[in-house]
């Protein structure tokens, strides 16, 4: 699956593969020139969205969504983890 991945991002001329330099076994992966440009679009649309998705509270209304967004994700990172370690 993470191979097909690669191949169609490799093939879009986003990431470039090379053998691994201390093992012929593994490739190493690096953004391109454009890669890195795609990225640095899609960061800045990121923000742009977060920022819209703020937009209509207040600082304190800001910061509650903030924090409850944080306890939120930490909970599902904690059940994650103990679904792997079944």
């Amino acid at each position: 699956m993470a191979s097909s991945l690669i191949k169609r991002l490799v093939a879009q001329g986003w990431v470039a593969r090379a053998p691994h330099p201390e093992d012929g076994r593994a490739y190493a992966l690096s953004l391109t020139a454009e890669g890195q440009e795609l990225y640095a679009a899609i960061f800045r649309q990121d923000i742009a969205n977060i920022e819209l998705l703020l937009s209509p509270f207040d600082d304190e209304e800001r910061a509650l969504f903030i924090s409850m967004t944080e306890r939120a994700a930490k909970n599902v990172k904690k059940g994650a983890v103990e679904i792997l370690a079944r």
